[in-house]
């Protein structure tokens, strides 16, 4: 048959694959989106290999991103192709298991809305909060500087599923809230001056060492007991 393109506007993935799968089709099939591309070998109708830029590198992972693909062109181009260095062997399940984690991610999106949201952890009263190995990597991802859902997945060499998972978590657990990035000052904006420093008062006791504005107001209980 001819090379098969189009829109995903006329042919979702999920019944692209469908329709390749009964046909049982050998060939690579390419999905390039706005934000990603993902290029999926069919061997027989069954995928075998899968290479995105936006998942992780689980094959189901990689076909995950495939079907979530929400607008952007394809192209099947038929024919035996060489064999990736990572295929396996087909396995007729994968598009069903596919599908469920896709249906799972919809439930992943009510609690992780967007990548971009800021995990912001949180102390908490109880002792006895028991977290996943990967609600803990992900905060101490977040504690060493990778404020970001998607920077902590890019950090970890996670997919944003597994990501996502680990942050609902933390945030079900109350061990982190989700908060939108701060905003970045535009350039040439008007700069507020900064306020006046407050003028620290020998009755507030110091943070820190040196704290005061002079040694006896930074001592000053020291000097008061030996006066």
């Amino acid at each position: 048959m001819a090379d098969l393109e189009g829109a995903l506007v006329d042919m979702r993935p999920a019944a692209l694959l469908a329709f390749l799968a009964a046909t049982g089709k050998t060939g690579l099939l390419r999905v390039a989106g706005h934000q990603h591309t993902v290029s999926v070998w069919l061997d027989g109708g069954l995928a075998v290999s899968a290479d995105s830029t936006g998942a992780g590198n689980a094959l189901l992972d990689q076909l995950v991103d495939l079907l979530c693909t929400p607008s952007g062109t394809f192209k099947f181009s038929e024919g035996a192709l060489p064999r990736p260095d990572l295929a396996r062997d087909p396995d007729p399940d994968l598009l069903p298991q596919a599908v469920e984690r896709l249906q799972q991610w919809e439930g992943l999106a009510d609690a992780v809305p967007s990548l971009s949201l800021h995990v912001k952890l949180l102390k908490a009263d109880r002792e006895d909060v028991v977290l996943s190995s990967g609600a803990w990597s992900v905060s101490v991802s977040v504690a060493s500087g990778h404020a970001s859902v998607g920077s902590v997945a890019r950090h970890l060499k996670w997919s944003a599923f597994k990501t996502c998972q680990a942050v609902r978590e933390l945030v079900e657990a109350g061990r982190a809230d989700l908060v939108p990035p701060p905003k970045r000052r535009r350039r040439g904006a008007k700069v507020e001056a900064p306020a006046a420093a407050a003028v620290w008062h020998p009755a507030n006791r110091p943070l820190w060492p040196g704290a005061g504005s002079s040694d006896r107001d930074r001592f000053s209980e020291a000097w008061s007991s030996e006066d």
